[in-house]
């Protein structure tokens, strides 16, 4: 039952609905703040990375019908940009 409440909000969300987004996102932020402080330690970092995956989410709506693609969505969106933000700093410090 809980997901089919959870793929509602995620069509209106695809339909511009904003109280919804919001509440995705509160729903989404602490866990994924969680998951990305498994791969970095500075808070505001991670804090910047979460926010702009829901920002590319908002801006992908259209193409999510589900409450799992969209985790998936964001789960990959925030791991890839800890692991390419981790590899920078490896280059960074390469040529130090």
């Amino acid at each position: 039952m809980a997901v089919f409440i959870e793929d509602s909000i995620i069509l209106e969300i695809k339909n511009g609905n904003k109280s919804s987004f919001q509440g995705l996102y509160e729903m989404l932020i602490s866990p994924l703040y969680s998951f990305a402080g498994k791969f970095l330690n500075d808070t505001l970092l991670l804090e910047d990375i979460v926010q702009e995956s829901f920002v590319s989410y908002w801006g992908n709506r259209d193409d999510f019908d589900n409450i799992a693609t969209v985790k998936s969505f964001l789960y990959t969106s925030v791991r890839n940009a800890c692991l390419n933000y981790l590899k920078h700093q490896k280059v960074e410090q390469k040529h130090e």
